[in-house]
């Protein structure tokens, strides 16, 4: 039986104003946050007071800056063989402990205890100015734009994975504004020669920066060099603020290798136990989805060949779903066939549009997106802080598809799966698996929230000119 409303009428009534979905999305995060503090959580909710107690507000923070920028004040190794961080960070912040020291507000010999509470509230201060800031950049042509994305904000950092963040002042957050600010930059290249020299050189320098600090953040750096007016002029930008930041801490007499923050950033990667339930409570990648599918958990390890299969398998499901199922047009179902079989046809096209026209926003939005679902999706550990750096994309994103219906559709529908992955629902884990109502269940919302925002940018890419629309 058909449903006119839902059949029919469901992009229009979703376009005609989101702020209700968003709003919606709002109370259920604040009901089910508030429902398990004050409530039963029993197995199917890790309370918020466990999940972000005391002892670990600011964890990440005090480990993967301070604690850093500490070491290197002393002269002593830095890196940390259970934490991806390099040092660029940190020796932004090893100058204000040191005056902090000085000034008798911190113990010299323990900068990353006592400095912590001061420090982390300055921190959160400067993400929240600094993203008032870009969603006022981001909104200032957009009015209208306004209020859903506001609610849609206040709903993400109300939900689990914003939590995580803010609670634990993880460095994500503040690369993720960085993240957002290249592409402004991007998105508005300046037009004389000094003024493009000038971006240029300024998106090299937080490319290299941002690279610096997670390297997994390479993707979107490499986006950037190759979408900026002078790529060449980038990378060599990119690339004397990665090693710059890199040897900086040999000022301080701490040892400091050109590659340190790659090898730490591997070395980190393969130290994290997989199986471990605290790494999976977090983690949304592929593989820790495929893991529900088998019972390595409950054995501690899930290194056995049956449980590798299976994982993988899994894995190569969800990619070509992700990352390949949004070039194909299933509106038409007769088509389907005829769509997968175009589908080198239709990659070979998408490739040569991006040699030809890297600096098309369009083509920035979708390489951009590409780079967030791969380094969120595609590695063996992504926890939820990293969701973050899709926040930037969105806002850009919906702003820009004011008037292409096809692609705010997929875009609203991304935010909407982003946001459900966010509520404080089935958060427990079952170690035996084989069962969707729990932690790594809510991770197909994830896997939802990539599809939708590749499909949107594709969309946006691929919208014919006006005068294209009027001929």
């Amino acid at each position: 039986m058909r449903i006119p409303f839902v059949r029919k009428n469901r992009k229009e009534f979703i376009l005609s104003d989101p702020t209700w979905i968003f709003a919606l999305l709002l109370a259920l995060t604040v009901i089910t946050r508030f429902s398990f503090s004050f409530g039963d959580a029993t197995y199917f909710a890790k309370s918020p007071e466990s999940l972000f107690g005391e002892n670990v507000v600011g964890l990440d923070f005090r480990v993967g800056v301070i604690y850093q920028a500490s070491m290197i004040l002393q002269g002593l190794p830095f890196y940390t063989f259970y934490q991806n961080y390099g040092p660029a960070v940190s020796m932004l912040f090893a100058p204000v402990i040191q005056g902090m020291a000085n000034a008798g507000l911190c113990l010299p010999n323990d900068f990353h205890l006592t400095c912590i509470p001061p420090l982390y509230h300055i921190w959160l201060g400067i993400f929240l100015c600094g993203f008032l800031l870009f969603f006022w950049m981001v909104t200032k042509n957009h009015p209208q734009a306004r209020t859903p994305l506001l609610v849609f904000l206040c709903a993400f950092f109300l939900g689990i994975a914003g939590n995580l963040g803010l609670e634990r002042g993880n460095v994500d957050i503040m690369l993720s504004l960085l993240s957002g600010g290249l592409l402004l930059m991007l998105f508005h290249p300046k037009g004389g020669t000094i003024q493009s020299t000038a971006s240029s050189l300024g998106i090299g320098f937080i490319s290299g920066f941002i690279t610096n600090s997670k390297f997994f953040l390479l993707p979107l750096a490499l986006t950037a060099i190759i979408s900026s007016k002078k790529p060449l002029l980038t990378l060599f930008a990119a690339a004397i603020s990665f090693v710059g930041f890199a040897l900086l801490p040999l000022a301080y007499g701490a040892p400091s290798p050109i590659f340190g923050p790659i090898t730490n950033a591997l070395y980190a990667l393969k130290s994290m136990p997989f199986a471990h339930p605290g790494y999976l409570w977090y983690n949304h990648a592929f593989t820790a989805t495929g893991s529900l599918f088998t019972d390595c958990v409950k054995r501690g390890a899930c290194d056995a060949p049956a449980d590798t299969a299976v994982i993988y398998a899994l894995w190569i499901v969800f990619f070509l779903f992700t990352f390949v199922g949004p070039l194909i047009d299933t509106r038409q179902t007769s088509a389907v066939f005829d769509a997968l079989r175009s589908l080198p046809q239709k990659i070979a096209m998408l490739l040569q549009r991006v040699v030809r026209s890297p600096r098309h926003p369009g083509a920035i939005m979708f390489l951009a997106s590409l780079s967030v679902a791969s380094f969120n999706l595609l590695p063996i550990f992504a926890l939820n802080q990293r969701l973050y750096f899709s926040i930037p994309i969105l806002l850009l994103l919906y702003t820009a598809t004011e008037k292409n219906s096809e692609a705010r559709y997929y875009c609203i529908l991304s935010m909407v799966f982003l946001l459900i992955k966010g509520l404080w629902i089935f958060t427990g884990l079952r170690p035996e698996g084989f069962y969707p109502f729990e932690v790594r269940g809510m991770n197909f919302f994830v896997i939802l929230h990539f599809f939708f925002l590749l499909k949107s940018s594709l969309a946006y890419w691929f919208a014919p000119a006006p005068e294209e629309e009027r001929a």
